[in-house]
């Protein structure tokens, strides 16, 4: 196996990948996690919910499957959110942990804003 986990040439899966199958392959949606998702607004709204990684997972493999090229968009969002933005602690990806509700505590002389990456910032007013 490879450092990390990762695919084998042959196609093999890595222990890695293995577990994540595990965890989402006999994961059941219902319906109204599906409705909270679909209402959800803004580039971080639906975060939280388990439908929101299904989807992206699913809409990626969907892609690749149609062998459409990445739009624009994506290939930004990539960029962003690789793991070497200093600022954000080096994370890798949006955080799905920490939704939209959450609190933050801003100087009155500052506000905070949402980019269309998900990013937040804190701008002087």
């Amino acid at each position: 196996m490879q450092a990390g986990g990762e695919a084998r040439p042959n196609g093999v899966l890595g222990t890695r990948q293995r577990q994540r199958q595990r965890q989402w392959q006999d994961r059941k949606f219902q319906a109204n996690q599906l409705t909270r998702f679909m209402e959800a607004k803004g580039p971080r709204g639906g975060c939280i919910n388990p439908v929101f990684y299904a989807s992206y997972v699913f809409l990626e493999k969907l892609r690749i499957k149609e062998g459409r090229p990445k739009t624009q968009h994506r290939e930004d969002m990539e960029k962003i959110w690789d793991g070497t933005n200093p600022r954000k602690k080096n994370a890798k990806g949006m955080e799905i942990t920490q939704g939209s509700n959450a609190y933050y505590t801003v100087h009155s002389s500052e506000r905070l804003v949402v980019d269309k990456y998900g990013q937040i910032h804190f701008v002087k007013r």
